[in-house]
């Protein structure tokens, strides 16, 4: 369901789609995970970046239809 992408890209790059080596589009990038801090942890900026696989999409849209 989830991407891990073998690069960096920066927070306003997400919603782009991501290609796979027939040209077919497999995910949406969404992503850099990142985790607030906590008054026991500090904050972690997990620096891969992520994207969601189309076929969990269809949990994540609108359905016009219903």
């Amino acid at each position: 369901r989830e991407l891990e992408l073998g690069l960096r890209i920066s927070p306003g790059m997400s919603g782009g789609p991501v290609f796979n080596d027939r040209g077919e589009v497999i995910g949406v990038s969404t992503f850099v995970r990142f985790q607030p801090a906590s008054s026991t942890q500090p904050a972690i900026l997990d620096r891969s970046s992520h994207a969601i696989a189309v076929d969990a999409l269809h949990e994540l849209l609108p359905r016009p239809w219903a």
